[in-house]
């Protein structure tokens, strides 16, 4: 059974919840930071909105097993690791694309799977 958990985003871009859990499984949609600055910059405010996400629901980020990083240019490949790697002391798997048309002007989408421990 999945359910749709608490998330502040009240408008979403699409028909799409931004966290479901299924299982023991917890779902974060694609996140983005339009307008945020540099590629290191978009890349800690969606770490961040991802944090919030997890710990409004309980969770924190040493819970995420994976993530998907989509990047519009190869050559941001290097920034947005420097600030990924700021926000785990273990890294989850991770899967890295580039060459994407994000959504406007946006030049990092991160996603990402949890997993919640029985009884959190």
């Amino acid at each position: 059974m999945k359910k749709v958990l608490a998330s502040d985003h009240s408008q979403e871009v699409g028909p799409y919840s931004a966290i479901v859990q299924a299982g023991n499984f917890v779902f974060i949609s694609g996140q983005v930071a339009e307008g945020e600055g540099s590629v290191g910059d978009q890349t800690r405010r969606i770490m961040e909105n991802i944090r919030h996400l997890l710990e409004r629901n309980g969770m924190c980020m040493e819970d995420i097993v994976k993530t998907t990083v989509h990047l519009r240019k190869r050559e941001f490949f290097d920034e947005m690791n420097r600030s990924y790697q700021e926000f785990f002391s273990v890294y989850p798997a991770r899967i890295t694309v580039y060459g994407v048309e994000l959504y406007g002007t946006c030049d990092v989408e991160i996603d990402a799977i949890a997993y919640r421990e029985e009884g959190r």
